[in-house]
């Protein structure tokens, strides 16, 4: 913004300096003309006086000569018998008639300019020429043109800097208001506008403002919604660990509540978790796939074992670290896992594969009726009765880190889930 306005008060300022230089030019150079021209009137008549007063033919050769060689002009006297006295001068017979006709004038001559002045003498009608050349009707103009053109280039100069100048403080209030909306773009909810600089941009401050506080407002609305749905869930869970301890088998009454207990251990991280402000992402997010895995299925295979389910793992036993966090891993592993337990009975054996073959791969399969056909894609639409999150979620932390998520029907019958992640920067 700062170059357009200095490029645009440039393109004024040079407009106006022109358009005040040239008149100024032409207007300094007829006046050049006008003085040299008046300066030959006067030393023309001058010498129309001495002529007028001078009979003696020798003593008026002597005065012409001494006043051209005096003289920055040139001084011709035609006399009336034709005699031609002082500089040589070609002058027009018409132009000599017409200033024996008594007719005083100037005229343009061969690249200078003759003033004519007739003289009455005891003799006759005389003729005085003064000439005035081109380097004399130009005298001081081209430095008063180098003059007027300096003087233009410094307008226009200080026009610049001060709209650049005054620029500044406007551009550093619309830079500062952009650079807070991109941060808040990026998530930085806390980022806010110094309002400053000219009205309308301390308007769009105070807007952008008020928009941030708005959505602060709306986000710790929706945070303390989704805690108070999640707390619903401790009621039918008090119940349930209270049928639970009514349990007369000590095993079972020792499982079920061990369950109850880690479900409610979770429903209560969940309500933390909803209560507290999400901080930005971190792009340099890093978590060790390999060991994400491996956790996960320790705690699924113990469900496995019960429901009879045969679970192959093929993880690699070097680390493989993506760009995701180890929160965000977890989530998306259970996820999927989760989908198998819901959606294949019992003993339905199923396969997970994490592989590092360039690209870090978790793969998991299962020998179930399959995927249904199409998979859902839209987030909060389930083909199988559920929210419909899980899968979007996964799919997001795979595309957040860089990566892809496919679910198919598997060759052979079951269904096929492909996660692929970026590799850690």
């Amino acid at each position: 913004m700062r170059r357009s306005l200095s490029l645009t008060v440039l393109a004024v300022t040079s407009m106006v300096a022109v358009a005040f230089a040239l008149p100024l030019g032409l207007l300094v150079r007829s006046a050049a003309e006008d003085r040299a021209t008046s300066s030959a009137e006067q030393e023309a008549r001058s010498v129309a006086g001495v002529l007028a007063t001078v009979t003696d033919p020798d003593a008026l050769r002597g005065i012409v000569e001494q006043i051209g060689a005096t003289s920055s002009h040139g001084v011709t006297v035609l006399l009336e018998d034709g005699d031609r006295l002082g500089a040589p001068l070609d002058v027009p017979a018409e132009r000599v008639a017409a200033a024996r006709g008594g007719q005083a004038f100037s005229f343009d001559h061969g690249g200078s300019r003759v003033v004519a002045v007739p003289v009455r003498t005891p003799a006759g009608l005389s003729v005085v020429l003064v000439s005035t050349d081109h380097d004399q009707m130009r005298q001081g103009v081209t430095a008063a043109w180098v003059t007027i053109a300096v003087l233009s280039l410094v307008i226009v100069a200080i026009g610049v800097i001060l709209a650049a100048r005054i620029a500044r403080g406007p551009v550093r209030s619309i830079e500062h208001l952009g650079a807070v909306t991109r941060r808040l773009r990026q998530g930085e909810m806390d980022a806010r506008v110094d309002i400053s600089g000219p009205p309308e941009v301390a308007d769009a401050g105070r807007a952008v403002n008020d928009l941030a506080d708005q959505i602060d407002s709306l986000l710790a609305d929706e945070r303390e919604a989704a805690a108070d749905l999640s707390h619903r869930l401790r009621t039918p869970l008090t119940a349930l660990q209270l049928q639970a301890d009514s349990i007369r088998s000590d095993e079972d009454r020792a499982r079920i509540s061990d369950a109850v207990r880690g479900l409610t251990q979770e429903v209560n991280e969940v309500i933390a978790a909803a209560r507290r402000p999400r901080p930005l992402r971190e792009r340099t997010a890093s978590a060790d796939l390999a060991q994400v895995v491996r956790a996960r299925m320790a705690f699924w295979q113990v469900l496995a074992r019960q429901q009879g389910r045969a679970v192959t793992a093929r993880i690699s036993e070097d680390p493989i670290h993506v760009a995701a966090s180890a929160e965000d891993l977890t989530a998306a592993v259970d996820t999927i896992l989760t989908n198998v337990f819901q959606h294949t009975p019992e003993g339905t054996s199923f396969a997970v594969t994490v592989r590092d073959g360039g690209t870090p791969t978790v793969v998991v399969e299962d020998d179930g009726p399959g995927a249904p056909e199409p998979a859902p894609e839209q987030r909060g639409v389930s083909a199988g009765g559920s929210t419909g999150l899980g899968l979007d979620i996964v799919r997001r932390t795979a595309e957040a880190s860089g990566g892809r998520f496919e679910l198919c029907a598997r060759d052979g019958g079951g269904t096929r889930v492909e996660i692929t992640f970026g590799r850690a920067g």
